[in-house]
């Protein structure tokens, strides 16, 4: 009897956390409650239902009337909001980055060293110290010239790829070993309006922020939640997350037409003549201009084998996780991407 007294503390506990999820959730996002199918028809839905699917009607002519007013989707212009794609790397475990991989210093910059023993405490002997080794500056930023992360954006980065790049170090303090550090930047890169064609946010682990580092609790957002992408599979499965397969650009195009018509911006026959004419063109413009799981596969990018040579996109596990952010963030598919690696404790693993 202990035992079943045991396992049903531990559901009634389980299910206490759940409701403390929902109900924190609900507070951060204004929204109230989830109801039932049943408190949703005895709050009058079925009365509502021809307001309900008046947007519906306007969603079947998005894609034509991108066509018509902006053309771009249709001719294979940029995805997303437009946006520098930005990617997320969050090394768990401990990565000793400012100070020791990538160079901090005083007033003066980068290069206003520090005494030496200041980088002692980062893992850098004197023999070692920037003031004695230099620093490279080969991405815009200045790092230690033996540091594997230089080592390794070596490898993968041609010599006119670099000479685009640019870069800045913010120092912040955390702690080791933890998922507790409130550093992951995802959030608040999506309210400042990064967005993607299917997904504003990506993942490679089911974490609130896509990684192991926690977001700062003030820029979470349930609507801007990351969606997992770790490997090919996950990133072919966004295609299907839009309905008919169009973007979400150009949805909302359609959209402001019923949102001028309701505000007062246009008539209602400015408005229908414009449905109308728009919607001659939706065959063609569904045909024409679809995204395909091919268009999302990360082993058919020409860019990314020749980053990811001799298999590596698919036999390792690290650059599978990278090659399929890669491709759905600086596609446009998504608007912002984190990837997760773990053992990166920079007292065992440099």
């Amino acid at each position: 009897m202990a035992k079943y007294r045991e396992q049903h503390r531990r559901a009634e506990e389980a299910h206490r956390r759940f409701e403390q999820r929902i109900e924190e959730s609900c507070r951060r996002t204004g929204h109230g409650r989830p109801v039932t199918r049943r408190e949703f028809l005895g709050r009058g839905l079925i009365a509502g239902t021809s307001t309900v699917l008046l947007p519906s009607v306007g969603m079947l002519v998005n894609q034509a009337h991108a066509a018509c007013e902006i053309g771009e989707a249709v001719a294979g212009g940029p995805y997303g909001a437009g946006k520098i794609p930005f990617l997320a790397i969050d090394q768990g475990g401990g990565a000793n980055i400012a100070g020791s991989n990538i160079m901090v210093g005083g007033a003066g910059g980068q290069t206003d060293f520090l005494p030496d023993d200041a980088y002692e405490t980062l893992g850098l002997p004197a023999a070692i110290s920037p003031s004695t080794v230099g620093v490279n500056t080969d991405f815009g930023l200045a790092m230690h010239p033996n540091s594997a992360l230089l080592r390794g954006m070596l490898d993968k980065t041609t010599a006119a790829t670099r000479a685009n790049v640019n870069g800045t170090v913010i120092p912040a303090r955390s702690e080791n070993d933890t998922g507790n550090n409130p550093h992951n930047p995802m959030y608040g890169i999506a309210r400042a309006g990064a967005n993607g064609e299917f997904v504003v946010s990506t993942g490679t682990r089911n974490s609130e922020s896509g990684g192991r580092s926690r977001a700062p609790e003030y820029m979470i957002s349930a609507e801007l939640g990351p969606t997992r992408v770790s490997n090919r599979n996950e990133a072919i499965g966004l295609s299907g997350g839009e309905a008919d397969g169009f973007p979400s650009g150009s949805v909302a195009t359609a959209a402001q037409i019923l949102a001028q018509l309701k505000l007062g911006a246009i008539n209602e026959a400015e408005a229908t003549e414009e449905l109308i004419q728009c919607g001659y063109d939706k065959s063609v413009a569904t045909f024409n201009s679809p995204i395909l799981p091919s268009d999302l596969d990360p082993e058919a990018d020409a860019d990314l084998l020749s980053i990811f040579p001799n298999g590596e996109i698919s036999n390792n596990g690290d650059f599978r996780k990278a090659a399929a952010t890669m491709k759905v963030v600086v596609n446009g598919f998504g608007g912002v991407g984190t990837m997760e690696y773990g053992g990166r404790d920079y007292h065992q693993d440099p």
